[in-house]
């Protein structure tokens, strides 16, 4: 990989199996980041559409989050699936993701590999991430389905 390429890859689950033991383990932390920017919207136009079925299955709890980054970006997170918002708060936040991940899972920082895929955990590590992203942009949170009905999609 040059230079340029890797400079573009903002996580890859190669990054994490030595520690993790195993790709399906390396990949739950990104799989439910990745499942939280299809849930607010964070993604580019470009996966999105690459995916749509995905993403609303993702949406209906129908594809676990590590499926669904697997299916998604073949577990290489990079800056082009992300939209502008995702990308800008993805680059100022991402290299605390993983102590909020354990923080919210009540894990210590070794054990962060240790987690089921799950929508219980996703449900723990969400709301963390959404404060983080709100608070920075001046914003109330709001859930995904409240992004397309009202007048205010901010």
């Amino acid at each position: 990989m040059n230079k340029g390429a890797s400079a573009e890859v903002i996580d890859d689950i190669d990054r994490h199996v030595g520690e993790a033991g195993s790709i399906d383990r390396a990949a739950g932390p990104m799989g439910i980041y990745l499942a939280w920017c299809a849930n607010l919207d964070l993604l580019s136009d470009g996966l999105k559409q690459g995916i749509a079925g995905e993403v609303v299955r993702l949406r209906m709890r129908d594809l676990k989050p590590v499926e669904f980054l697997i299916k998604a970006t073949a577990g290489t997170l990079r800056r082009e699936h992300l939209n502008e918002v995702g990308l800008r708060f993805t680059e100022r936040y991402y290299a605390r993701y993983l102590d909020d991940y354990a923080a919210a899972l009540n894990l210590e920082a070794s054990s962060v590999y240790d987690v089921e895929d799950s929508w219980d955990n996703y449900d723990r590590v969400a709301p963390e991430l959404t404060r983080r992203l709100y608070r920075r942009r001046g914003q109330r949170a709001k859930h995904w389905w409240q992004r397309f009905g009202g007048r205010n999609h901010g």
